[in-house]
């Protein structure tokens, strides 16, 4: 008796020795992926599996190691490597593998790989017990792809079933829509993108970035067909639009200058993208430069007023973080005016 009793207590504490080694590990890791040391998060997670006994422990550390790896500029094949692992693991659960599975189809959809991208992405629908929401996802994606591949038809009918999947997230479901949306528009049938868009706005629970890039796509479909006071409407909802993504926010402010300028209105045009440059609190350096680029355009080329097109491109090479090509642009056109005002 007393022998058992040693031999289950030696077993309790080696099995608690590894639980805790893993939990170390893990945590150590999950505190450099989130101070963004990717790569040395990598290795504690792999550390981290290496000492897991519970198989969702060890599929869950994988998975964070694709995850950081994926992040890290060229890499992405390696992410593909740890998914595979994740994969690899008995007694991972239903949902793990088919949230790996999901990973490497994107990674390859990411990277522009669409051809290699939509199988891998097909497998996730006949994984026994794959999550609604990896199977919509996944649907999703094959359908971006084949959008990629100009292969409409085959993307249309991808994104229909993402939406026929039932009990799936609200990004899920507005992802798909902006799909069906997309497809539309690349083919020019505007009318039918701008409906599919503007189902965006009535998904029960939508994600505030989805609905504002509803938003301006269907400002971009009135711009395309250089409906410009319906374009710039469209955009000024969506600068309107609550929790609007910041992109979306300077896109749209950027376009209204556009529209204006190509209805000749060439000081609104330049009030547009003065506006565009504190159009948001989190403004990218490059966003800033390109505002500053385009005010210097229109009093240069539409005004012909150079001393302010002259101010607007020293602006750029002034901007804090501009853009190399905004900056190289704005060399350019103050060479141009050099050579007009001496005349």
């Amino acid at each position: 008796m007393k022998k058992i009793l040693a031999t289950i207590t030696v077993a309790s504490l080696s099995m608690g020795l590894f639980a805790s080694a893993f939990t170390d590990a893990y945590q150590a890791a999950n505190k450099e992926e989130k101070a963004r040391k990717l790569q040395t998060a990598v290795t504690s997670y792999l550390s981290a599996a290496d000492v897991a006994e519970k198989p969702t422990d060890k599929a869950n550390a994988y998975f964070r190691a694709g995850e950081c790896m994926r992040q890290i500029p060229g890499k992405w094949l390696d992410a593909v490597g740890y998914y595979k692992k994740e994969l690899e693991v008995k007694g991972a659960s239903a949902n793990q593998k088919s949230g790996a599975q999901l990973r490497i189809g994107q990674c390859y959809y990411w990277n522009r790989k669409n051809a290699e991208a939509i199988p891998e992405l097909e497998k996730v629908q006949s994984m026994p017990g794959a999550h609604p929401h990896h199977i919509s996802d996944s649907l999703s994606h094959i359908g971006l792809a084949n959008m990629r591949l100009k292969k409409y038809d085959e993307a249309t009918a991808a994104f229909n079933k993402a939406l026929a999947v039932q009990k799936i997230h609200p990004n899920n479901i507005s992802t798909a829509q902006l799909g069906l949306g997309h497809c539309a528009r690349e083919q020019k049938n505007y009318d039918e993108a701008i409906a599919e868009y503007q189902k965006v706005a009535g998904i029960a629970k939508v994600h505030p970035h989805h609905a504002s890039d509803a938003l301006r796509y269907i400002g971009m479909c009135y711009y395309e067909q250089k409906k410009y006071p319906e374009a710039i409407k469209a955009y000024e909802q969506c600068i309107a639009a609550k929790g609007a993504h910041p992109y979306h926010v300077y896109n749209s402010s950027m376009y209204i200058g556009h529209s204006l300028r190509n209805q000749k209105k060439y000081p609104e045009a330049v009030a547009a993208y003065e506006k565009a440059v504190t159009c948001t609190k989190k403004m990218h350096p490059h966003w800033v430069s390109d505002a500053h680029r385009y005010i210097g355009h229109v009093y240069l080329y539409n005004l012909k007023d150079y001393p302010k097109a002259k101010a607007a491109f020293e602006q750029v090479l002034n901007d804090k973080g501009a853009h190399p090509s905004h900056v190289n642009d704005a060399k350019n056109q103050l060479k141009k005016i050099e050579k007009l005002t001496k005349k």
